[in-house]
């Protein structure tokens, strides 16, 4: 079974993800460390200004979206994780899109109520960063 687990090569994010959607879910904590990981794992090559594959910016950008879409807690929460860790330690504002996607994820009041304070900073300095 491992070995088909790990047939992921030449997919898109979003089909990788929908793969692993069933352990995500699963009720021991090996489920959340699995999506916590890929998700780290994702975002880090997204911040990576340019050094990943062509088109990884827009699969990431799909992924985003896909969970923000959804109408789960859990989704909306996967699509904030997403969206936070998309940003470098050299970066100052969120890709436009993301941007975009964090200002519709917010109008789910439990989603702003997890992450009010960053969801601010991160609207506030891409809005500062668009008007110069």
């Amino acid at each position: 079974m491992h070995g088909k687990l790990l047939e992921i090569e030449k997919k898109d994010l979003v089909t990788v993800y929908c793969d692993f959607e069933k352990l995500f879910q699963n009720e021991k904590p090996v489920g959340a460390y699995i999506k916590r990981n890929l998700t780290c794992a994702a975002g880090n090559i997204f911040s990576s200004q340019g050094r990943h594959p062509i088109g990884f910016d827009k699969e990431y950008i799909e992924l985003t979206a896909y969970f923000a879409k959804k109408e789960g807690y859990y989704e909306k929460v996967t699509a904030w994780f997403l969206i936070k860790n998309s940003i470098s330690q050299k970066e100052d504002k969120l890709n436009e899109r993301l941007y975009e996607i964090l200002s519709e994820l917010v109008n789910d009041e439990k989603i702003l109520a997890l992450c009010e304070k960053e969801v601010n900073f991160f609207l506030k300095i891409t809005m500062i960063s668009q008007n110069d």
